[in-house]
């Protein structure tokens, strides 16, 4: 992939102004990148297009605030072009660190879009097969993608309106699940986003990552109408702390007035552990995390069911009779459902030295596309939305009782104080390739602590860019937060430095010790010296170089530096790279003592052989292992031998390398999964045990 920026938009000002919060792009149009229209839905969610090239990948960044030297944040990556138009919906990112709040939730928000290369390979094609177009759709739905490529296929993401709504790996499902309760009733845009990847990326020195490609792919957009009794159905939050004073506030509209109860069922025992009851056309609930009789529940995962059905009372909301915005009024007066409206005006450019109005330096704003609230459209009529009766808890009636009355469960399920725990992601994969120096020693191997260097397997770099890392953390992310885990960090490239990951005692921070479980993806290289900058007994060790951009050298760190589980939060940590626990350094740090193993750890997941970067593998590891995913939850242990299986051969390891995989650790806690565990029976290094897999072939 390119790692060269082209194509930043920075000049046509587009805002959004909505809930009295203005919501700013900020563009540059070029001969072949501009923005052509930015709009915001009643929640706040901002919708930006733009005109752009076949094949091309972009980046779209933010800033909360504009000057002449802004901070740009990556808001999302890897984005496909659609052809000659793309659009694509902000709502916010909680996969990177620190979060990027819903629009609606900060003041301002300034945006650019970045080309950031073109696909590598031919993409994959990809086409909905369900629905059809067109569709009338109720309850929940299954989407469902057919695919065709040449190269492995895998990392799917589904959209609805622009907006990322789901992930899944390719392979073991190209299905996603959609209840259709959890948006508006109307008209939606449905399509999916597939990545091809041709040869796998590692560091083995003999292949040299296999000169890896990748593609990705959009299927064309599907329109379909959303028509539920229930609709925009959704909660301010997937986690609550009760003891914290958190609450979850819980909203839905209804076709008509109705009487609704909202009922939290446990999620492993099945039990209904609080029931809400009320009346009217739309429901608005806070939650405390309390049961019924307001006695506090358990840590832990509930589901949430709402079911309304139509009753005597007002049939519609008190519609004013005339909006107090006469913008608003003329819509309604044409039966529109949106209306347009004069953006706030945009802070003046500094020209040769001199400031001087926006518009006179890149020309008026276009007006901006607002929706009209929707306490401006209840109809004196009620909707006659045909009733779905989802399977679980609790009954509710059956299609052909009523056409006035649904039972849906909200998607994901909602936590109690993070059942499950905290993760953490670092990785790096932003490294200089064929960057040129005339230092010879710029990129020299890692120092031996006699004043000479380690001999490692590879070179000692620059190493070539690895594209899948950052993918594989945020489908990681993604997948654990929708089966209540809380993220901790997800930091990558030059967010990342040596000293977060090795011990106190080696002048690190272990920033692993603020989650409970990790995940480290990278290159990794191994010694076939002693390294004495460890211990006097010289450890042979194996090696995660950190890059930092415009620095000529890695920083080399030792896994013999690391003590995972020093502290009393870090239980498990698994690092995605070649031959971390090779055989050689394995033995010899178990011999002196130097395993990155502390007391509290209970296991250290890694490969002994070259292993490869692919996308899916965060999806499969995290789906494994916690509720929601598309196997049986596994132990922690079987679930990364498990993502071994899924993803370490096939097209990308084109040499057939032989790939292993290692868990080593305490004996007992070999069968933890996320949900129940047990505490090492720790203490003495020498009752550490190591467990195999031959992953591939």
């Amino acid at each position: 992939m390119k790692t060269s920026i082209f194509g930043i938009v920075t000049g046509i000002a587009l805002t959004a102004m909505l809930l009295n919060q203005p919501m700013e792009c900020f563009a540059q149009a070029t001969n072949n990148l501009r923005v052509t229209a930015v709009s915001a839905d009643e929640h706040g969610a901002v919708t930006l297009h733009w005109m752009s090239q076949t094949s091309t990948l972009y980046r779209i960044q933010c800033t909360p605030q504009m000057s002449e030297t802004p901070t740009w944040q990556d808001l999302y990556d890897w984005y496909p072009s659609q052809g000659s138009n793309t659009f694509w919906m902000d709502t916010g990112n909680a996969l990177v660190t620190p979060d990027i709040n819903h629009p609606h939730d900060d003041p301002a928000r300034f945006y650019r879009i970045v080309a950031i290369g073109t696909n590598e390979t031919a993409a994959p094609s990809l086409s909905l097969t369900s629905p059809t177009n067109n569709s009338l759709l109720t309850g929940d739905i299954t989407l469902a993608v057919s695919i065709s490529s040449t190269s492995f296929v895998g990392g799917l993401r589904w959209f609805v309106d622009g907006a990322e709504f789901y992930r899944s790996d390719g392979q073991s499902s190209t299905n996603a699940a959609l209840n259709t309760c959890q948006w508006r009733n109307g008209q939606h845009l449905l399509f999916a986003v597939g990545q091809s990847t041709d040869g796998g990326e590692t560091t083995d020195p003999n292949d040299q990552d296999g000169d890896p490609k990748q593609s990705f792919g959009v299927s064309p957009v599907r329109i379909a109408t959303f028509d539920n009794f229930i609709s925009d159905f959704r909660a301010t939050s997937r986690f609550i702390r009760p003891q914290n004073s958190e609450t979850q506030t819980f909203t839905a509209q209804f076709a008509s007035y109705s009487s609704w109860t909202l009922s939290f069922i446990e999620y492993f025992s099945s039990n209904t552990v609080r029931t809400v009851t009320g009346t009217g056309s739309a429901m608005l609930y806070d939650w405390d995390g309390t049961g019924d009789g307001g006695t506090p529940l358990a840590d832990g995962i509930y589901r949430v069911f709402l079911t309304a059905t139509q009753t005597t009372g007002l049939l519609s909301p008190e519609v004013p009779t005339q909006p107090a915005n006469p913008a608003i009024a003329e819509a309604l007066a044409r039966g529109a459902t949106r209306y347009l409206m004069e953006p706030p005006p945009m802070p003046p450019v500094r020209v040769n030295g001199v400031w001087v109005p926006w518009e006179q330096v890149y020309g008026p704003q276009p007006l901006l596309e607002v929706p009209i609230p929707s306490r401006y459209l209840h109809g004196a009529t009620p909707l006659q939305a045909q009733s779905t009766v989802l399977g679980g808890y609790p009954s509710g009636p059956s299609p052909q009782d009523s056409f006035t009355s649904q039972t849906t469960e909200l998607q994901p399920p909602r936590i109690i104080n993070l059942f499950g725990g905290r993760f953490g992601v670092v990785y790096q994969g932003h490294h200089a390739g064929g960057i040129l120096t005339t230092n010879p020693n710029a990129f020299s191997g890692p120092p031996d602590g006699l004043g000479d260097t380690v001999r490692i397997n590879a070179n000692t770099g620059p190493f070539k860019p690895l594209h899948t890392p950052s993918i594989i953390a945020q489908n990681f992310s993604w997948r654990l937060q929708n089966a209540g885990l809380s993220k901790g960090f997800v930091l990558g490239d030059d967010n990342v430095s040596g000293d977060m990951l090795r011990s106190p005692i080696y002048g690190g921070t272990e920033i692993f010790e603020q989650v409970n479980i990790g995940l480290i993806v990278g290159h990794d290289v191994y010694g076939s010296n002693s390294d004495f900058t460890i211990s006097l007994s010289g450890p042979l060790t194996s090696y995660y170089p950190i890059y930092h951009t415009g620095v000529f050298g890695y920083d080399w760190v030792q896994l013999a530096a690391c003590q995972f589980g020093r502290g009393p939060n870090l239980r498990w940590i698994g690092h995605l790279s070649c031959n971390n626990l090779q055989d050689g350094v394995y033995n010899d740090m178990w011999d002196k003592e130097s395993l990155p193993i502390g007391d509290n750890l209970h296991f250290f997941m890694g490969a002994t052989t070259v292993s490869f970067m692919v996308a899916d593998f965060g999806t499969i590891w995290a789906d494994s292992m916690a509720i929601g995913g598309n196997a049986p939850i596994m132990s922690i242990k079987d679930a990364w031998f498990f993502a071994g299986r899924q993803t370490q051969g096939t097209k990308l390891n084109k040499r057939h390398l032989p790939v292993t995989f290692r868990v080593a650790g305490w004996q007992n806690t070999f069968s933890d999964t996320l949900y129940e565990y047990q505490d090492p029976d720790s203490g003495n290094p020498a009752d550490i045990v190591a467990v195999d897999e031959q992953v591939y072939p």
